[in-house]
């Protein structure tokens, strides 16, 4: 079995955390600006990992930007405290980020992920966020949003775009929203499908559909 060098979860007074003199990764503004937007629209969902010094403070191993965060806001932070020695916690340091760094996005699933979140509960920033991890990822979007007594309902659907077809890989081309009754929502889908299944695309789901015939009309607009 795996030795197990988690020793607690404690929540420590954010001053008790200390830098690693060993850490070598930098922060861009970006990143800091987008993990800003996930604790504000989800909150703190993971402990920082960090080793219990002499002195009665904690030597951060993993989580200096989280760290960064939570002194603009003062209080406790949740942390690991892992039983490791000087030579351990270096190793730590050096793979813990590269290695999930190595993972390869399955972009189907990212796709449904997304297109499952309900984007009307997200805050402004986090649905920048989401807009540039699409850009990131190489996916485009479509959003159908239906609209019922002067209240709008959305209905987020995602889409890796299909290279084969015009201004599928312009930068400019990022969201369509289509605002669409909701009383009408479901004969316009149906309408989609049978759009597709008429043009032969293989996918006829009805963001995609509407993805497709949108960007190929402006396509043969502007030849």
């Amino acid at each position: 079995m795996f030795q197990d060098r988690i020793k607690e979860l404690r929540r420590v007074p954010v001053e008790k955390l200390v830098d690693n003199p060993w850490n070598w990764r930098v922060h861009s503004g970006h990143q800091r600006e987008a993990l800003s937007a996930v604790y504000e629209s989800v909150g703190v969902v993971n402990g920082l990992l960090v080793r219990e010094l002499s002195d009665g403070n904690y030597q951060i191993i993993d989580g200096h930007l989280r760290r960064s965060l939570h002194n603009e806001q003062g209080g406790e932070v949740p942390v690991l405290v892992l039983d490791v020695n000087d030579d351990e916690a270096k190793q730590i340091l050096v793979t813990h980020d590269p290695i999930g760094s190595w993972a390869v996005a399955d972009l189907d699933a990212l796709d449904n992920l997304m297109a499952s979140v309900d984007m009307t509960s997200l805050n402004d920033d986090m649905t920048l966020l989401f807009e540039d991890l699409r850009d990131d990822q190489g996916l485009s979007a479509i959003t159908l949003q239906g609209i019922e007594n002067g209240a709008e309902h959305r209905e987020p659907m995602h889409l890796p775009p299909d290279h084969n077809h015009a201004l599928s890989n312009q930068e400019d081309v990022r969201l369509f929203a289509l605002r669409v009754p909701n009383d009408q929502m479901n004969a316009f889908k149906e309408s989609l499908t049978e759009l597709g299944e008429k043009r032969g695309y293989e996918n006829t789901r009805a963001d995609v559909v509407a993805y497709r015939a949108l960007t190929e009309t402006i396509a043969n607009e502007l030849e």
